[in-house]
């Protein structure tokens, strides 16, 4: 449960190959470790108005 295999070219991994059964959760746990400790919605938001506008809500 949860193996890949990684090819590698060059001592750099290329490509992961992850089995049929574990793929959907492989592909939650990897947007998992990206989304997390990123700023909100409402920080985005936020920034984007103070960006273009100038206003700070």
């Amino acid at each position: 449960m949860g193996e890949k295999i990684v090819i590698t070219k060059n001592g750099k991994a290329i490509a992961q190959l992850v089995s049929e059964t574990n793929k959907n959760q492989f592909v939650v746990d990897r947007l998992r470790g990206v989304l997390k400790g990123g700023p909100s919605l409402e920080e985005t938001r936020k920034e984007r108005l103070k960006d273009k506008y100038g206003v700070d809500d």
